[in-house]
């Protein structure tokens, strides 16, 4: 378990390449955010896969083409699990116009200043428990 106390953001984790990204990170240890668009059951599904294998995850909807849904996503994210250290765009984000413009290199970075990158000369935090849902 090499990813054990980290947490994965996964953008597309409801379909396609993103599912199996999501499996991998999860069976590796890490706690799993499968960001989805418009496929709640397959991501749903995602979800109940990585449980039923022993792994942590939850799905969280985000359209990550509009800039104002990457904020509710990486939100999402900390206020359930409080930390975030992989940030996983596999179809390419910043290489698609928005509002006719170009996505920075790390799009989810951008949208929420502040967030924690993580650096190659120090340890990554442990993952907090999660929050309690209400």
């Amino acid at each position: 378990m090499r990813l054990k106390d980290q947490v994965a953001i996964v953008t597309g984790a409801g379909r396609g390449i993103g599912v199996a990204i999501a499996k991998g990170l999860a069976r590796e240890g890490a706690a799993v955010v499968v960001n989805y668009s418009r496929s709640a059951t397959e991501a749903a599904e995602v979800v109940r896969d990585i449980h039923g294998a022993g792994g942590i995850a939850v799905a969280v909807q985000a359209d990550v083409k509009e800039l104002a849904d990457h904020d509710r996503l990486v939100s999402a994210a900390l206020g359930r699990f409080v930390s975030a250290t992989i940030i996983c765009v596999p179809r390419g984000l910043r290489h698609r116009p928005i509002y006719g413009r170009a996505l920075p290199q790390d799009p989810l970075a951008a949208a929420a200043p502040g967030f924690p990158t993580p650096s190659p000369d120090r340890e990554p935090a442990p993952v907090k428990p999660a929050r309690a849902e209400s």
